[in-house]
């Protein structure tokens, strides 16, 4: 058994929300989007309805797709095969344009004074949110794994404490840097912007 598959997800999420209430104690002020809004043009607009409602989509695919049981879904009428074309179509579209708007917003906010405003973590959180969102269209455009019967069945058991990493471990290495850059994304984020 690969422990890493086992605490580092709980440990990412502790620091998910630990960090949310530590920052909200502590520093509640620091809590706050400092909006580029106010620091860019127009067009920031735009490459933030993009980016959001790329990612927002993407993770609702993610969650139900990975997170509710195949048995489930079949009871709803979604055939595996129909899952996985779902997933692909809907998941490369999306994630395509959650990548777009993210690159557009980073090129906005680097571009104007908005980027004097970003800390350490905010650059960081930025590298690896790039990171998860390409991993994550390279594993549905390229290399098209099977996460049905190797992510989705270990992430159900990490939400009922009975992880089987016997399964993510079968999962391509590609798949395996995703999961795990997610839960990295999952750490930092409360202690960005």
């Amino acid at each position: 058994m690969n422990y890493f598959w086992v605490i580092y997800p709980y440990v990412a999420v502790t620091i998910f929300f630990g960090g949310y209430i530590y920052t909200y104690l502590t520093r509640r002020y620091y809590w706050s989007a400092r909006s580029f809004e106010l620091l860019a043009k127009r067009t920031h607009t735009y490459a933030s309805n993009f980016f959001h409602y790329g990612i927002v989509i993407v993770l609702l695919g993610h969650l139900v797709g990975i997170a509710i049981p195949a048995s489930a879904l079949l009871v709803i009428g979604l055939t595996y095969s129909l899952h996985e074309a779902v997933a692909f179509y809907l998941g490369a579209l999306f994630g395509v344009i959650a990548i777009i708007g993210l690159v557009w917003l980073l090129i906005l906010s680097y571009l104007t004074r908005a980027s004097a405003s970003l800390s350490i973590t905010d650059h960081l959180v930025y590298i690896v949110l790039i990171l998860v969102i390409a991993t994550g269209l390279y594993n549905t455009l390229i290399v098209h794994p099977d996460y049905m019967t190797t992510v989705a069945p270990w992430f159900q058991g990490l939400i009922t404490f009975h992880p089987n990493t016997s399964l993510i471990e079968k999962a391509p290495l590609s798949l395996q840097i995703h999961v795990a850059l997610s839960f990295l994304l999952y750490a930092l984020w409360p202690f960005s912007r």
